[in-house]
C-alpha cells in the first residue's frame, strides 16, 4: 500500500518540493499507524495480566506440570498465585 501511494505521488506532475513533502506525509502516516498498532497490542496485554496463568492452567490440563526453579512440583495453582510475583520463578516442563 505504501509503495502504491509513492508511485501515485511520483506520477503526478507536482512540483518536486510538493512531491517530497507528500512522500514525507505518507511515510509519517504509515509510521504512526505502525506505532498505534504496537501501542494497542501493549494495552491489550496490560489489560490481561493473568493471560500467562490461564495458558499455564490449560497446559496443566494437557499433562503438563509446573515446576519451579528449585524442582518442587505443584499439583495445582490457586487464584491468588496469579497476582503474586512467584509467577516469575515458574517454568513449564513437559513430562
Amino acid at each position: 500500500m505504501l509503495l502504491f501511494r509513492i508511485i501515485h505521488i511520483q506520477k503526478t506532475k507536482d512540483h518536486p518540493q510538493q512531491m517530497i513533502f507528500s512522500m514525507y506525509l505518507v511515510l509519517r502516516q504509515e509510521s504512526l499507524n505502525i506505532e498505534q498498532l504496537k501501542l494497542r497490542d501493549i494495552k491489550r496485554k496490560l489489560r490481561e495480566p493473568c493471560l500467562i496463568m490461564a495458558n499455564a492452567t490449560q497446559l496443566i490440563n494437557f499433562n503438563y506440570q509446573i515446576i519451579n526453579l528449585s524442582g518442587k512440583r505443584f499439583s495445582g495453582l490457586s487464584n491468588n498465585l496469579c497476582n503474586s510475583n512467584s509467577l516469575l520463578s515458574l517454568r513449564l516442563v513437559k513430562l
